[in-house]
């Protein structure tokens, strides 16, 4: 009896080429895997690519061989946003697009809440205290009691609601639409709402993706609506926050700080203010990256390839008009 003939898979690397870790291990009986970083790494084996894992969520992988790959179907994006994969010719194509919602939303719920109370605290100024040998007690602000606006109602504004309502704040999220009922928020407003709620934030959390709607959705009106001495936190994608207003706001002092994970530019170059910018804490998109991530990255992809193989309905299942997959 012949064996069936398993998948071709086309796993778009990390600019370094290694491999994810397990991969072969947990699927390599399931399908046969092309591994490349550019589409000049693709040889013949193109043709018979019928799905794709985007391991390098910025890889432009898919967009830039798709004449090449006529029998694609399905690609499995490791990350929230699948901006980097799409294209008008992979939208035309009709292909199913899967992400990885929810693997990262505690790891990024905590790290948000880290920042915020870093803020509250001024961590950053006790630790520039202890370096110059400085002993400066002072008052510090309390989470308890505060307002948090958590733009985006997904999975890590759901975790952070329900952390930050433990702790005694008042959560009201920013949806696409107004909601009732969901679990941690105080309220869930309509993205229509948003210089409505916040005057009201003592912080702010991005977490949304990148898509047509959210791209500069924090500008310098949305800015100048913050009460004097907001904290911004950014999650989501860099350009969900314009530049130059957030510079500016910055700048004057209205803005009490940020704490940037996203940023315009990856890696941010040297030469940026923001670096030295006081109040401010920038990471290198390192909230969702906990001890192990990458296991559950593969595994939720492998979850995915065994439905595909099964006949059942994929998890996590993008809208290509939205850009991100849908919780309800």
């Amino acid at each position: 009896m012949t064996p069936p003939v398993k998948p071709r898979v086309l796993v778009a690397l990390r600019p370094t080429g290694v491999e994810p870790p397990s991969l072969l291990k947990k699927a390599g009986d399931l399908a046969d895997f092309v591994f490349a970083v550019t589409a000049d790494d693709i040889g013949e084996e193109a043709a018979a690519v019928d799905s794709a894992f985007v391991w390098n969520f910025r890889s432009t992988l898919v967009p830039d061989a798709i004449d090449r790959l006529p029998r694609l179907r399905w690609v499995h994006v490791a990350a929230s946003g699948v901006d980097a994969s799409l294209s008008d010719e992979v939208r035309a194509r009709g292909i199913a697009f899967t992400n990885s919602r929810g693997v990262t939303a505690p790891a990024m719920a905590e790290y948000a809440l880290m920042l915020m109370l870093a803020h509250a605290k001024d961590l950053p100024g006790t630790i520039a205290d202890q370096a110059a040998k400085v002993w400066r007690p002072r008052e510090s602000r309390m989470l308890s009691g505060a307002t948090l606006v958590a733009i985006g109602v997904g999975p890590v504004n759901r975790e952070l609601a329900r952390r930050a309502g433990a702790l005694g704040m008042t959560v009201i999220g920013v949806g696409r639409r107004p909601r009732d009922g969901v679990d941690g928020f105080d309220r869930v407003v309509g993205s229509d709402q948003l210089l409505d709620v916040l005057p009201l934030a003592d912080h702010v959390v991005i977490a949304t993706p990148l898509t047509g709607e959210t791209r500069g959705l924090i500008g310098a009106a949305e800015l100048a609506a913050l009460p004097d001495g907001a904290h911004l936190v950014n999650l989501g994608r860099g350009a969900v926050v314009d530049e130059a207003a957030l510079m500016a706001a910055l700048g004057s002092g209205r803005l009490g700080g940020a704490g940037l994970d996203v940023l315009w530019r990856e890696p941010l170059e040297p030469e940026h203010a923001l670096w030295e910018t006081p109040g401010v804490v920038l990471s290198p998109h390192t909230s969702s990256d906990f001890v192990g991530w990458e296991d559950a990255m593969v595994d939720l992809f492998v979850r995915n390839l065994r439905r595909a193989l099964g006949g059942e309905p994929l998890l996590n299942v993008v809208d290509l008009d939205l850009g991100y997959a849908p919780i309800d």
